[in-house]
């Protein structure tokens, strides 16, 4: 679940990308970017995003060798 302070629209993406970045990597939470007020992308910290993508690959193996 995302907190209200880490959504925001591309619109305020565009204005301060640099902002948004320092916060996502100060607090270690993606971002969650929309696009005509629907989630369109995630902001991730490098440091976050490889535990993520584990994550991710390992559920997916999970998925596809559950019978």
């Amino acid at each position: 679940m995302y907190v209200p302070e880490d959504i925001c629209s591309v619109g305020e993406l565009c204005v301060d990308a640099e902002k948004l970045v320092a916060k996502a990597r100060e607090t270690r939470r993606p971002i969650v970017i929309t696009l005509a007020g629907e989630p369109a992308a995630i902001l991730l910290s490098t440091e976050l995003f490889p535990t993520k993508e584990t994550a991710l690959k390992a559920a997916c193996e999970l998925a596809t060798t559950s019978p």
